[in-house]
């Protein structure tokens, strides 16, 4: 304890010591010396901690950068090429008709699917509406009466506009 005041009582003390400058001559306080070498400090114990702290740091910097600049590309690169051939082995519908699997959107009712051909480009060049073979009479109907629809071309485009205060309107 004894040592820790009289360093203290040391440091507070400087404050009173006075130099002057051998080159301008001017008056200056000890405690507003910076001490310097010509050559630079040897490194020590310390300085090899903060150099080796500081490597660390930019290398975890450019880890967590290559971490994201992987994990886009394996994204792009599984989008592009293993979901449309995963898609293909769940659904073999996928496999016959040479869609993109992101132009493929899920219905469920009353068909499986309606694919976008095109959607991805940004031109749709055709509407393809599958769905999987049945034996059921009742879905088989409903699949017959769509085919039909289309064939005779009793289809129409609307749009549907819905307002923020719910009203409809239909263009």
């Amino acid at each position: 304890m004894y040592k820790l005041s009289l360093l203290a009582s040391y440091i507070k003390d400087q404050r009173h010591i006075f130099g002057v400058c051998n080159h301008c001559k001017g008056l200056f306080r000890l405690v507003d010396v910076k001490i310097s070498y010509k050559t630079p400090y040897r490194e020590d114990w310390y300085d090899k901690i903060q150099n080796e702290q500081q490597s660390w740091e930019e290398k975890i910097e450019k880890l967590n950068s290559d971490e994201k600049e992987l994990k886009s590309i394996a994204i792009e690169k599984a989008t592009r090429t293993k979901l449309p051939r995963l898609l293909k082995k769940i659904i073999p519908t996928f496999a016959n008709g040479n869609l993109n699997a992101h132009d493929v959107k899920t219905i469920f009712h009353p068909i499986d699917f309606i694919a976008f051909d095109g959607l991805n480009k940004g031109d749709v060049k055709r509407v393809c509406l599958m769905d999987k073979k049945t034996s059921d009479k009742w879905h088989t109907t409903i699949q017959q009466s769509i085919s039909d629809t289309i064939k005779s071309d009793a289809m129409d485009w609307k749009t549907v506009r819905i307002g923020k205060t719910g009203e409809i309107t239909i263009e």
